[in-house]
């Protein structure tokens, strides 16, 4: 059980979730080319990365306080950059299925 909650279990998710989600984002982002979609999602992805390889996963040469600062930091910055994948991809479907002309640009 310790693998699934280890850093090594983390990085294959975030990089497992950063190609599926251009996977599915760009094809349907390329039929409208929404800037604030594509901001948000970069954004999104560079929260993630940064989460994941911005912050030291060795908190024993750390002082309390510090570790606890530093897991707390990384883990609202992949919360949120979780959130805001998910909040663009969705959002990037819909506006692509709610417009009926393809040769509209948004």
């Amino acid at each position: 059980m310790s693998f699934f909650t280890g850093s090594t279990f983390e990085m294959i998710l975030i990089l497992t979730v950063v190609p599926l989600s251009a996977f599915g984002f760009f094809p349907t982002w390329m039929r409208h080319k929404n800037k604030t979609y594509l901001t948000v999602y970069l954004t999104s992805v560079l929260l993630l990365l940064t989460g994941q390889f911005g912050f030291s996963h060795d908190h024993s040469a750390s002082g309390v306080h510090m570790a606890s600062f530093e897991h707390l930091a990384e883990l609202v910055i992949l919360v949120s950059g979780a959130l805001g994948l998910a909040w663009v991809t969705y959002k990037n479907s819909k506006h692509t299925h709610s417009c009926k002309n393809p040769h509209h640009k948004h």
